[in-house]
């Protein structure tokens, strides 16, 4: 028992050091996250020119496929001279259509998908493009004041030493046993928030991620376009990219309203006190950080559901937020006991 208490109170401490000397820190970090997503889109380059290869000898095999096979029919249905050129000229134009969109692809397929990205930031009040880095670093700054604010010391600058000083016994002055429930409260909340923000940090990089994979190797389906047999897979890749972009748009609303908040929840933490009613705004804070993740998770589902004509969301789609943070806190919970 004393050694699960001593490892419990190490551990509390050494995330309780971690998250306040991150938060005396004045600027967020551009790495992390954001090498990551660099990594992916420094990637784009090579896959845009290998997809482009295989797309192209496709569309041209296909084009002579479909081109022939329509001359043959014209021939067996003894088409006139008018007939043949009318017949010609839709066929043309139609290979020349779908011949220019894999041939400008790498200009208006990211206008498509940029152009819903400004709208969302406009409407979400961002400016520029969103950073990984600066979206989990949201979530350090709160669990830092959070602890800044409610663990005794911890507020007047207390270093890693000092806070381990609080924590364990024996090494400064030692918690009181009520002060000491408030807390793990205290620690377990700023966990929790923690916790959410990098749920939220992952939703926005997958959702970034994919519209680099569908702008670079997912042009390959443009390739299917010459042939009349294989041209719903370039309309499903056309419409893949309309949806990549109403995700992404709907996602920087979402993200960018939940930072502007964020700027609030880092003041109302760094002002709770270590007692019942700073515990009860404290879970106020942390029942608004869960609502931000559970919105920022469902956006690709939110985005599919726009182009189908509807918009809904049921209490299932919220199983798997709900079922991360209880996995969380049924951990820290069992620790705890």
């Amino acid at each position: 028992m004393k050694l699960r208490h001593r490892s419990l109170l190490a551990l509390s401490a050494l995330v309780i050091a971690t998250g306040v000397l991150a938060y005396g820190q004045s600027t967020a970090p551009q790495s992390g996250p954001s090498d990551l997503l660099d990594v992916y889109k420094n990637a784009t380059t090579t896959w845009v020119s290998t997809a482009f290869g295989y797309a192209n000898k496709l569309f041209g095999l296909l084009a002579f496929i479909d081109f022939t096979w329509a001359m043959i029919v014209l021939f067996l249905e003894g088409q006139e001279m008018q007939g043949w050129i009318a017949g010609f000229l839709k066929k043309f134009m139609t290979i020349s259509f779908f011949y220019a969109l894999l041939i400008n692809q790498s200009t208006w397929f990211p206008a498509i998908i940029n152009s819903f990205v400004q709208i969302g930031q406009q409407a979400g009040g961002v400016s520029g493009y969103l950073n990984p880095s600066s979206i989990l670093w949201t979530g350090v700054q709160i669990s830092g004041a959070i602890l800044a604010a409610c663990l005794p010391n911890a507020a007047s600058g207390a270093t890693a030493g000092g806070i381990l000083g609080v924590i364990v016994p024996g090494a400064g002055a030692a918690l009181t046993a009520a002060s000491l429930i408030p807390a793990l409260v205290a620690l377990f909340c700023a966990l929790l928030i923690f916790l959410a923000y990098v749920v939220i940090t992952l939703t926005f990089i997958m959702a970034t991620v994919e519209s680099y994979v569908v702008m670079s190797a997912g042009l390959i389906f443009l390739g299917f376009g010459a042939s009349r047999w294989t041209v719903p897979y370039t309309e499903r890749y056309i419409s893949l990219v309309v949806s990549t972009g109403v995700r992404l748009m709907v996602l920087y609303m979402i993200i960018g309203l939940g930072q502007t908040l964020s700027n609030t929840w880092v003041q109302e933490a760094s002002q709770m006190p270590l007692s019942t009613a700073g515990l009860q705004s404290l879970f106020g804070l942390l029942a608004s950080v869960i609502v931000f993740m559970a919105l920022a998770w469902q956006v690709p589902k939110l985005a599919s559901s726009i182009l189908q004509g509807s918009l809904q969301m049921g209490s299932s789609d919220l199983i798997a937020p709900a079922m991360s943070a209880a996995i969380a806190a049924g951990t820290i919970g069992a620790v705890a006991t």
